[in-house]
């Protein structure tokens, strides 16, 4: 489209749309020739996205009419700052993530981690891309993002918009969300986001084709809801096993702490609560946010949403408790289940430990 777009920056690194890097200038040029490459010139503005730090304006100048880099000076182009990576990954990054709708193809999760500020509570940006019904998506989640933050990365002059909408399936259907469109002779570009207040995640969904009159992408957005994975709190039934990654879970029993699964602390930091416990057989299950990191070195890197956390236990597994006089103690299985019980409201933290998809080490601490 013949709209500006301004295109978010990774921490001053070039990152998307129409845009993957800028010709460098011909330092040799004489004044006539600068001249006329500047009559030629147009720029577009490249900002960051960063929500707290002051946002640094760079100006990508294509000098259309001016001479090509010669072999001596090549074109120099810019990092991209956006990573692929996997779904499983891009849930760790972002609570109450989207997935991609029913019959989505060509679908690719990326991941700007220069936009991520762990101390300030703020995870890398997410976007996923996606063909559906003929047309291309980008959806972008940024978890720790203010409600006014720009993250589609569109700066356009709108026709339409913006709308108030309120999505049906997010938010258990009080989501506020803002909808536009920009037409042009090219065709149109439409766009929608919303924001869930309660844990701070900004969401962006956008098309651009020749003909959008009749479309509805607010509908595209329901679609991408994944539904609350959350285990019914009067169910004993453990929730469907899906295997976990490798690494180290860590999270604190308090089942009258429920009400503060998605919301922040003084500091900005997610709670991280277990509200629901349980052992049985070869499964572990709690129900909560719970963190992870890869190595018990390792700072947390990411907070789960609140939901049905299944463990799979078996003979080799090593139950814990630790904080004791003589030191960590070992425990059966059955006792350890006991102690999940007696302990489901003490605040003490609950650890396990994945190898190979198997829980090796549970414990409970002080």
């Amino acid at each position: 489209m013949k709209n500006r777009i301004i295109v978010l920056l990774c921490a001053c690194a070039l990152a998307m749309m129409s845009f993957t890097g800028c010709d460098k200038k011909d330092a040799s040029k004489s004044d006539g020739q600068k001249e006329a490459a500047d009559s030629n010139t147009t720029e577009e503005k490249i900002i960051s996205g960063s929500p707290a730090d002051e946002k640094p304006v760079i100006e990508i100048t294509d000098a259309g009419g001016g001479e090509k880099p010669t072999e001596e000076e090549p074109a120099v182009g810019m990092a991209n700052p956006w990573v692929e990576i996997t779904e499983r990954e891009a849930n760790e990054i972002c609570l109450r993530l989207f997935k991609a709708p029913d019959g989505a193809t060509e679908v690719k999760w990326l991941k700007c981690e220069e936009l991520g500020d762990p101390e300030r509570g703020i995870k890398p940006m997410v976007q996923l891309s996606f063909t559906l019904d003929d047309l291309n998506f980008t959806a972008r989640a940024w978890a720790g993002a203010a409600e006014e933050d720009e993250i589609s990365g569109i700066y356009t002059d709108w026709t339409v918009g913006p709308e108030d909408v309120t999505l049906a399936n997010w938010g258990d259907g009080n989501m506020a969300g803002k909808m536009y469109r920009a037409i042009s002779d090219d065709g149109y570009l439409d766009l929608i986001t919303w924001y869930d207040i309660e844990i701070s995640i900004k969401y962006s969904l956008s098309v651009e084709a020749k003909d959008l009159e009749e479309f509805d992408i607010q509908a595209v957005a329901e679609q991408m809801y994944k539904g609350n994975s959350e285990a019914s709190e009067n169910s004993s039934d453990v929730s469907e096993e899906v295997e976990k990654s490798d690494g180290i879970y860590g999270s604190y029993l308090k089942t009258s702490d429920k009400d503060k699964v998605g919301k922040t602390d003084e500091y900005g930091l997610l709670y991280k609560v277990v509200y629901k416990s349980s052992l049985n057989g070869d499964t572990l299950n709690l129900v909560g946010t719970m963190d992870y990191r890869n190595t018990r070195e390792q700072d947390p890197i990411s907070v789960s949403d609140d939901l049905s956390h299944v463990f799979t236990v078996n003979d080799k597994t090593v139950f814990q408790m630790n904080g004791g006089d003589n030191g960590p103690e070992n425990v059966s299985m059955d006792e350890f289940a006991g102690y999940l019980k007696t302990c489901s409201d003490s605040g003490l933290y609950v650890e396990v430990e994945v190898k190979d998809g198997v829980a090796v080490t549970v414990s409970i601490s002080a």
